[in-house]
């Protein structure tokens, strides 16, 4: 080499060039996933996380946490720790290497562990997820449930929806479907299908049973709330609304489950 421009060429030469090879290559290897790495990602985990979503099934879903409960997303962030395991000395031998240096005690005995796919078995073991049940001190660690609404609901559109090998979106999954001009929240919507489930309990939707017969309205009675409520209920065109569906009742949708 004569000069820096000699220089620059060998340098590409051996580093850059290969450098462009590999990333071709690696570009190939992701488009057979679907996926351009140059583009719809800037690091490994952003196009791992991709290919995640694009892979997993439609029946499994994530839950994150809601804007009002904010502070449990701070929380959980804080409590994260951790650091770089560093090894400072290499070489140790018993009778030989000292404890806090040259004047310590010679060592009697050498334990070493090496915590391989650490990361692998952490992610492979149970983890928070949905919607949790708060416990607080300053409550005396009473369950405080986020979503009070929708439980038993929830249960039977979930039964449904493994019993007939479908996928129901709800808001426990994902966000209540609107539907028409309205924007109408329907309980469950299975888009295959173009379905909706609604599902009636008893004192919204003003059935006179057992579990309302106590209950008093100071301005409606029973049948009033059930005829108002049908008269709310969504009718879409070309959109199917299950009759026995629609027609379900909080007090019988145990047996209707067994």
């Amino acid at each position: 080499m004569r000069n820096l421009r000699d220089l620059l060429v060998w340098y590409n030469n051996k580093d850059t060039r290969p450098f462009i090879e590999a990333l071709e290559k690696q570009c190939e290897f992701y488009k057979t996933l679907g996926l351009d790495m140059l583009k719809d990602d800037v690091s490994v985990p952003g196009l791992t996380l991709r290919y995640l979503f694009k892979t997993m099934p439609q029946n499994h879903f994530f839950s994150l946490i809601r804007e009002k409960d904010k502070d449990l997303h701070e929380e959980l962030r804080k409590k994260i720790v951790g650091g770089p395991s560093i090894i400072f000395h290499r070489y140790h031998e018993k009778g030989i290497t000292k404890l806090r240096g040259e004047n310590g005690k010679a060592v009697q005995s050498l334990v070493g562990y090496d915590a391989n796919s650490l990361y692998l078995w952490a992610i492979s073991q149970d983890m928070p997820t949905e919607h949790p049940v708060r416990r607080r001190r300053e409550n005396d660690f009473q369950p405080e449930l986020i979503d009070k609404y929708g439980r038993l609901s929830r249960e039977w559109l979930e039964w449904v929806a493994d019993k007939e090998n479908i996928t129901i979106r709800t808001k426990f999954n994902s966000k209540e479907k609107q539907l028409g001009n309205r924007r109408i929240r329907v309980d469950g919507w299975d888009a295959r299908n173009n379905t909706v489930f609604q599902f009636h309990g008893c004192f919204f939707h003003g059935h006179e049973c057992h579990k309302t017969s106590a209950v008093v309205m100071l301005t409606l009675s029973m049948v009033r709330v059930s005829k108002n409520s049908a008269r709310r209920r969504p009718r879409f065109p070309n959109i199917c609304v299950r009759k026995l569906v629609s027609k379900l009742l909080r007090c019988t949708s145990a047996s209707g489950r067994k």
